[in-house]
């Protein structure tokens, strides 16, 4: 390679060494919009108390266990 262009590529590069603050900014943003994503998922999979049709929420799973016709009485004799 010639001195000529090592001059050039050293130019072309120059300044392009490293994420600029924008880059940063943005990849922040698109962080955040996962985060934000994921967390309306766990709440409707997991947390949701609307607990009609075939809901999978573990509220709804311990409400389910813990309703009075799912108990089971017996009669104890002395």
């Amino acid at each position: 390679m010639s001195m000529l262009n090592r001059a050039r590529s050293k130019q072309i590069f120059k300044g392009q060494e490293g994420q600029t603050a924008v880059e940063y900014i943005l990849l922040i943003g698109v962080v955040v919009i996962l985060c934000l994503s994921m967390m309306k998922i766990v709440k409707e999979r997991m947390v949701s108390t609307n607990c009609t049709g075939n809901n999978q929420s573990i509220v709804c799973g311990l409400m389910k266990i813990a309703t009075p016709q799912n108990y089971k009485y017996f009669n104890i004799s002395r």
